[in-house]
Formats: C-alpha cells, structure tokens, sequence
C-alpha cells in the first residue's frame, strides 16, 4: 500500500509536513499552487476504513462538519477521492492544541479559562442546537489558531445527529474526560453528556 507520508498532491493541492498521524489517518500540511494560505489535509487509506467497518462512521463524521459553520469550529473546504484514500482539506490551526497550550503555560488562571470556555460553550451550543452531539470533547480535540486567542473544536469522529430527548448507551470518548453518565453503563443523554464533559475540563484547567 502507498504510504501517505510519500504522496505529493491531489488536485491543486501540493503536500508537505506531517502534522499528525492516527491509528487510521495522517494529518499533513498542504497549499495550492500560488496560494500561501495553508491547509491541514487528513489523509485517510480506504483500506483501513474496510477493515475496521468504519466507512459508515466516517460519512457520518463528513455530514456533521458540512453542517457546522461556525468560527470556533474546525471548516471542511474539499474533499477528494481516488482509488486508495479519502482527502479531507481542512481549515489549519498553526498555534497547536488546546492540551500542548495548557500544558507549556503550566496553569490558566480563572480569567484566562472563562475566555476560552466562552468560545467552548458557544460553538457547543450551536452544535447541540443542530441536534448534533460530539461525544469526543477534550483539550486535544480542541485547536487554536495562530494567535493562539481562537479556539477550533475538531475531531468529530464519534459524533452524531441526536432526536429530541434520545438517549443512547455506548460509552465513547476518552476515558479520563468522559462524564460518569457515559461510564455508567446506562443510556444517557449524549448532548448532557458534552455539557458536563465541558465543565470537567473547565474545572481541570482551574486546577492545574
């Protein structure tokens, strides 16, 4: 199989760094041809999606971004296609995630988490209004651009479209930030659950 780490374009799209790397996708930078503006393109083999029967999840993923245009959300601008792999051209967050952040800054202060915490709930509250759950919410999934004062949520790999008052009862995420309804066992409310995994993270920030 090709590796893509050794691919160079699709469409006017030229590659360049690896940015990130996954149990079934890698992350690289890439720009058009006389364009400067950069962009993160996720590279996903079609192999891998068969394998693990995962190429219903990853549709679902690609209908729930093209839903979510908001300015604290991760943008889609392209998808591609060929024989071997999915490209899902993404907008680029060159300041890093929200966890490396917290983590070289040793602690946010009360002022500094309600700044970012605003931009959380906003951009949670247009997700939920759109009956849509994350189900994955957590520093690392969240991205900061280049100023590092605008916050981006991604990953929306186990998300899904939620009816009124429908609950579910698969535990998903990860484990250290899932909320104990998630653990429970029991069926839960999904959009709950993102909420109270929200104010966890928030109430780790406060702490460290």
């Amino acid at each position: 199989m090709i590796d893509p780490k050794e691919l160079t374009s699709i469409g006017p799209y030229k590659f360049y760094h690896v940015i990130g790397e996954g149990s079934f996708s890698v992350v690289r930078t890439a720009m058009m041809d006389n364009s400067d503006k950069i962009f993160a393109v996720k590279i996903i083999p079609k192999v891998r999606l068969a394998e693990r029967q995962l190429a219903a999840r990853f549709q679902l993923e690609i209908r729930v971004m093209q839903c979510l245009h908001h300015p604290s959300i991760i943008q889609i601008h392209d998808i591609f296609k060929d024989k071997k792999f999915y490209y899902v051209v993404m907008e680029y967050c060159s300041g890093g995630s929200f966890s490396d952040f917290i983590v070289n800054n040793r602690r946010l202060n009360e002022d500094d988490c309600k700044f970012y915490m605003h931009q959380i709930f906003s951009a949670m509250k247009f997700i939920h209004d759109l009956k849509i759950c994350h189900r994955d919410l957590k520093p690392q999934n969240i991205l900061l651009d280049a100023s590092k004062k605008s916050i981006k949520i991604s990953d929306f790999g186990l998300s899904k479209f939620v009816l009124k008052n429908k609950l579910t009862s698969t535990p998903v995420g990860s484990l250290i930030y899932a909320s104990p309804e998630c653990l429970s066992g029991n069926p839960y409310d999904p959009i709950k659950s993102d909420i109270q995994t929200s104010f966890l993270n928030s109430n780790n920030q406060k702490a460290r």
